[in-house]
């Protein structure tokens, strides 16, 4: 039970905290290993694959606390984790999904359409969604669409920009309103922060 509640707990932050910072932009940067039409050989991000691969079986080894010798597949198994050509494989073919899924309306629908339309436009300098989308043969024509929803709010806004804490703690004393939102930023070593806090009443 002990071991149980220990490949939970670490397995939950592995897939929810270290698996998005090692694949961020996996859409952009990871073609999946495939053979092209008329080829012999895998082509694809062979390499970035094999890297990665390597720091999750790092991962996987010290949550099942296993021996170096234990086999990938065994440990996926026991962790409860995917393997990582199976995760990133799964990032790009939910990425193909949602680019499916944008109205005429946005800017990157047209490159979705002419991306399955034809795929062999760009065999030369082909960009990641056209061989996504020759990879996972999902057609945007048949997808249903998700309509952009404006927010409807009755007009009762009110913003206040202060650089000063005191006064606004002075402009909440004063203020009527039913929603509060509080936002501040903070810049430190280059590196930009910020932080929103919805308050009713």
């Amino acid at each position: 039970m002990a071991n149980e509640c220990w490949y939970n707990r670490c397995s939950y932050n592995y897939i929810w905290y270290l698996q998005p910072k090692i694949t961020y932009g996996a859409e952009v940067w990871y073609i999946p290993p495939h053979i092209s039409p008329g080829k012999t050989k895998w082509t694809g991000s062979l390499t970035a694959l094999h890297k990665l691969q390597k720091i999750q079986r790092i991962a996987v080894l010290a949550i099942a606390r296993a021996m170096r010798s234990t086999p990938s597949d065994t440990l996926h198994v026991q962790v409860g984790i995917l393997p990582m050509e199976l995760i990133l494989k799964k990032l790009c073919q939910r990425s193909v999904l949602r680019l499916s899924l944008l109205p005429n309306t946005n800017p990157a629908a047209y490159l979705v359409q002419d991306a399955q339309q034809y795929p062999d436009k760009y065999r030369t300098f082909a960009t990641s969604i056209h061989i996504h989308y020759c990879l996972f043969p999902i057609n945007p024509y048949k997808v249903e669409k998700i309509p952009p929803i404006a927010p409807r709010h009755n007009g009762n806004v009110k913003v206040e920009i202060t650089r000063d804490q005191y006064k606004a703690v002075d402009i909440e004393d004063t203020d009527l309103l039913e929603w509060r939102v509080y936002m501040d930023g903070l810049k430190k070593n280059n590196i930009l922060g910020a932080a929103a806090v919805l308050y009713k009443g």
